[in-house]
């Protein structure tokens, strides 16, 4: 009897700790997604060299990291190569571009 007492207590306790520890979880990853959302609003200025790859425009900057970009306005291949500052707002991962200076 103290055996099925013990094994219903310990049980009872694991399945709450549990719960606790998903929503936990839960409630940290939202506001790790609500952070990179802020992260992205408005206009986002960035300087490197724009560059064509397997049909997509990137924006490299002087570390080497590459930022897709995108841009309604005009032709990113007229920049292709060249060392530019562009600005503009993101979507998703994508840069669109509404200036190249």
């Amino acid at each position: 009897m103290k055996k099925i007492f013990f094994l219903s207590l310990l049980l009872v306790v694991t399945i709450g700790l549990s719960a606790c520890t998903k929503q936990q979880s839960s409630t940290s990853t939202n506001q790790n997604k609500t952070q990179q959302v802020q992260q992205k609003q408005g206009d986002t200025t960035m300087s490197g060299t724009i560059i064509e790859a397997g049909g997509n425009y990137y924006l490299q900057t002087p570390m080497g990291e590459r930022q897709i970009i995108k841009s309604y306005n005009f032709e990113l291949s007229t920049y292709a190569g060249k060392s530019v500052t562009a600005t503009g707002q993101f979507s998703g991962d994508e840069l669109f571009v509404t200036t190249v200076k």
